[in-house]
């Protein structure tokens, strides 16, 4: 923690945190994307690169949908720890097979008093 609070104010790292930094590799395989269908756009299709370039912007879209796959999973593995943390007792929620999928409130009429509830569907 004091290492990366010490770092963040480092004139080197122009005031940038430690995540700021571990997402730019995430951003820059977004940018080949972008550079290799501009490339494939202004190659023609005889030139000797152009089934190269193809090749190459189909493995990083293969590389950018696990990346948003894997995102997505933590996300979901994320919401079950967040959840986990709301509970005043030490309930362990978390498991390799357990996702979030929906959270919501039901009511239970009764004659005195209704009752509000929150159901979580892992």
């Amino acid at each position: 923690k004091k290492f990366v609070d010490a770092a963040q104010f480092n004139p080197k790292c122009k005031g940038l945190d430690l995540k700021s930094y571990l997402v730019k590799p995430l951003q820059r395989i977004t940018k080949y994307t972008l550079l290799l269908r501009e490339l494939i756009k202004h190659t023609l299709e005889d030139h000797p690169d152009y089934a190269d370039l193809n090749l190459a912007m189909n493995k990083i879209n293969e590389v950018n949908k696990t990346i948003n796959e894997k995102m997505k999973t933590f996300d979901q593995r994320q919401k079950v720890r967040d959840i986990a943390a709301r509970f005043t007792t030490n309930i362990d929620l978390v498991a390799p097979a357990r996702y979030f999928i929906k959270e919501g409130k039901l009511t239970k009429i009764c004659r005195k008093k209704d009752i509000a509830y929150i159901f979580l569907l892992f």
